[in-house]
C-alpha cells in the first residue's frame, strides 16, 4: 500500500494525473480484504510492528530525506521531514528539480535539500538520515576541502 501512494503521489508530481484518495482508500480496504480472504489460518495477533524511525537525542532533530526520479526526463522529486526527539514534525517539504541523470546524484540533492533546509530553519544540532547508504558513506568520507562536502554543508 505504502508503495501505491509513493507511485501515485510520483505520478502526481511528474504526470499530473492523481488517484483520488478514496479510490487509494478502497484499494487498501480490499488488499487488506484478500489478504484475510487467502489466510484466514494466519494468526497475527502475536505479531509486533517496530517502529523503523528512531527519534534524535535531546536538543537534536533528525533530518529524514528521500528522492525519487525518472531517468527518461531527468526529472526527479526531493522529499524532507524534519523532526524533534518527540517525534513532533518541525518541517516538511518537496521539491521538483531538473537535469537529474543518475539515482545517486539525486539522493545527495534531496540530502542538501534537507540540510539547506534545516540551515534556513536555525537548526543547530542535526543527525542526517536517508536510505542511501553510498550517498551517506560519501558524505562521511569527505574532507573540509572537499568540493562537494563545501556544496553540502557550506
Amino acid at each position: 500500500m505504502l508503495w501505491q501512494m509513493w507511485l501515485n503521489q510520483n505520478q502526481c508530481f511528474h504526470d499530473k494525473v492523481c488517484t483520488v484518495p478514496a479510490a487509494m482508500l478502497n484499494a487498501a480496504i480490499r488488499m487488506v480484504t484478500d489478504f484475510e480472504m487467502a489466510n484466514p489460518l494466519v494468526d497475527l495477533s502475536y505479531a509486533s510492528v517496530q517502529p523503523m524511525w528512531a527519534a534524535p537525542h535531546a536538543h537534536f532533530v533528525k533530518i529524514n530525506s528521500d528522492a525519487s526520479f525518472q531517468c527518461s526526463g531527468g526529472d526527479a522529486i526531493l522529499r524532507v521531514v524534519i523532526r524533534d526527539c518527540s517525534g513532533d514534525i518541525h518541517l516538511t517539504a518537496i521539491h521538483k528539480v531538473a537535469g537529474v541523470y543518475s539515482a545517486l546524484q539525486v539522493e545527495l540533492l534531496g540530502i542538501k535539500y534537507g540540510l539547506e533546509l534545516a540551515q534556513q530553519g536555525s537548526f543547530q544540532h542535526v543527525i542526517l538520515e536517508s536510505d542511501c547508504q553510498v550517498a551517506l558513506h560519501l558524505i562521511h568520507k569527505l574532507q573540509p576541502s572537499d568540493c562537494l562536502r563545501q556544496k553540502l554543508v557550506g
